[in-house]
């Protein structure tokens, strides 16, 4: 499975609260989703609790995904050439992507998204150079970052191979990222 992981943060205390993440085949698709018109590298379909975490509740949602490097290859694609698409409104949303890194074998991405659906990595309608995020900004931001205390409540862990839904309950959390040169 080409996702892995799934982060958000809920505007309230939730409780019950799961994500499933799995990888589906096109011909899986709903007959109402329309057809990706790009090169597709793989289907993603993330569903949630609906009871308990209405979209509304959802915000700062980021999907980290992987692409092998011979996929990208085969098909004469740079590593800014792929992006994630939400299906939502009817059409193929394209998603805020950023290279993380690259090895040998794959190119990490994060995205950007408002919230859940059926998803497509696939190659970008428009290419631009998306700024790989540096280590310092990435251990800075880490360390910013706090885990939720032992009484909070915690999405169950989703059953597909590779996937991890993380809750941060109660209020949203602001991180400042302060870069001196020098």
């Amino acid at each position: 499975m080409a996702a892995t992981k799934v982060e958000f943060k809920v505007a309230e205390t939730v409780y019950g609260a799961w994500v499933q993440v799995k990888k589906v085949e096109k011909s899986d698709l709903s007959s109402e989703v329309k057809s990706f018109a790009n090169k597709a590298y793989q289907y993603i379909e993330i569903t949630k609790n609906a009871a308990s975490l209405k979209d509304s509740l959802i915000t700062n949602g980021k999907i980290s995904f992987k692409v092998e490097n011979a996929w990208l290859k085969k098909n004469s694609l740079e590593t800014n050439a792929v992006s994630l698409f939400r299906y939502n409104g009817g059409k193929w949303n394209e998603l805020k992507t950023t290279i993380d890194k690259e090895d040998s074998t794959y190119t990490y991405y994060t995205a950007e998204t408002p919230g859940f659906s059926y998803f497509v990595i696939g190659q970008t309608t428009s290419v631009t150079a998306p700024a790989k995020a540096t280590e310092s900004a990435k251990e800075a931001a880490a360390s910013a970052v706090s885990e939720p205390s032992a009484a909070a409540p915690v999405a169950k862990e989703s059953s597909a191979p590779a996937a991890i839904a993380k809750v941060v309950a109660k209020s949203p959390m602001w991180i400042w990222i302060v870069v001196v040169l020098g």
